[in-house]
């Protein structure tokens, strides 16, 4: 008796667990294709040693977007940059030239845009945000100025002359990526007086900071937050997206280890 209990339990778990699992994937139409998951871990088996590679393989049977559940985590796998640079490829032979691609370019775009979800919860690279391309090519303008050799420095006599005209770039650029971020702030303080945001951000916490007053401000001015956004974009864009690089020509030129 005892056993025919616990089988009848069993069956009706797994029963359960499969209608639920029906039911969630015919509520969801607009869901993107992935591979059938097991009930309760979901697709964790199709994800071995070398992810990267497991996701590649994914790519091929079901496209860039693509939906796996690992575990009770519903996930959405984008892969645009590949789609991108593809693309771009394919355009550059069809001029019938090399087909070779600036990857330091795409890398640089990947990075800013993760700094522009961690810090500001904006998409940057929206072709429908005027605002986020104006920010971006400003702040590529300002790295590409702030590492440009300048004659000005070997020559000290020549700073205010400005002979390339560095000086005077980089104060434009800086000051249009400046006047960008402030309206970002405005929005985001307007929200807040309006409603409560549950999903903070670092530009949230910048804004909700108090002090005690004893060992620094009450609060962080608004043109400190500016220029502290505008730092973790300086500091994180850049340089991360350089570090991928090597990391990417290591491995082209040691294929084994990928």
């Amino acid at each position: 008796m005892m056993s025919v209990l616990v089988w009848s339990s069993l069956f009706l778990s797994a029963a359960l667990i499969l209608l639920s699992s029906r039911k969630k994937k015919s509520g969801n139409g607009n869901q993107p294709p992935g591979p059938p998951g097991w009930p309760i871990i979901g697709n964790i088996l199709y994800l071995g040693t070398v992810p990267h590679q497991d996701f590649y393989k994914l790519r091929s049977n079901y496209g860039p977007v693509l939906w796996l559940k690992l575990g009770s985590i519903n996930t959405m796998c984008i892969d645009n940059l590949i789609e991108n640079i593809e693309e771009d490829t394919s355009a550059v032979q069809t001029r019938g030239e090399l087909g070779e691609v600036d990857l330091s370019q795409y890398l640089f775009f990947v990075a800013f845009n993760l700094l522009g979800k961690l810090t500001l919860s904006r998409d940057l690279l929206d072709s429908q945000s005027k605002e986020g391309q104006e920010f971006v090519a400003a702040m590529k303008k300002v790295v590409e100025w702030t590492g440009k050799p300048n004659l000005a420095d070997f020559l000290p006599f020549l700073k205010r002359l400005d002979p390339q005209g560095i000086k005077r770039n980089l104060m434009r650029d800086m000051g249009c990526s400046l006047k960008i971020m402030s309206g970002f702030v405005k929005e985001r303080v307007e929200e807040q007086c309006n409603r409560e945001k549950t999903n903070k951000d670092f530009l949230d916490g910048l804004l909700e900071y108090e002090g005690d007053g004893k060992e620094g401000p009450d609060r962080i001015s608004d043109q400190n937050v500016k220029i502290t956004i505008l730092e973790m974009f300086f500091a994180g864009s850049e340089t991360t997206s350089s570090t991928i690089e090597g990391a990417i020509a290591e491995l082209l030129r040691n294929p084994e280890f990928m």
